[in-house]
């Protein structure tokens, strides 16, 4: 039954590693849309992600119910153990095994964060330049020096509107 467990454990990591793997690739795919400014595609890229995340979120369940298994059949005080707990109870194969996806599911959580925090750095620069784009139309739509008074001659020369109704 331990075996079992084990593998079992190690199967369901390979799964996560492969999904994680697609969030990264996803979130490169959110980091190109939002370069270019296409909304649609981001709504899609969006969209993907909510489904892996999704699909995570029933691995990571498993994930917890095998940790709980192996800590009955080690018996182990924990309920679900951690890896160093873990590896002073496995076989070299075994050890090497986990030791090796944890390295990759641990590194592909990094770059995943990385390109992350670029987005959420490319997405507060683009509100930046919303907010500055609306305050610059809202100050031309202001009435022109409203506390002072104008000359006559001054009053013809400006435009009150965005759009000249002229043309």
């Amino acid at each position: 039954m331990k075996e079992d467990n084990i593998s079992s454990l190690i199967a369901v990591l390979e799964k996560e590693y492969k999904y994680h793997q697609k969030l990264c690739e996803s979130a490169r795919e959110k980091k190109e849309a939002i370069i270019e400014n296409k909304v649609e595609d981001l709504t899609g890229v969006i969209e993907k992600e909510e489904d892996l995340i999704n699909d995570l979120n029933t691995l990571e369940n498993k994930r917890t119910n095998i940790l709980k298994e192996i800590a009955e059949d080690f018996d182990l005080n924990d309920d679900t153990p951690n890896y160093k707990m873990l590896k002073s109870e496995l076989g070299s194969k075994q050890k090497v095994e986990l030791k090796n996806i944890r390295k990759k599911l641990l590194n592909t959580i990094e770059n995943l964060q990385k390109v992350n925090e670029e987005n959420k750095v490319l997405l507060e620069e683009a509100v930046n330049l919303n907010k500055f784009s609306f305050e610059l139309i809202a100050n031309s739509l202001a009435p022109e020096n409203a506390t002072y008074k104008q000359d006559e001659n001054n009053k013809e020369n400006k435009v009150k509107n965005i759009v000249d109704q002229k043309v």
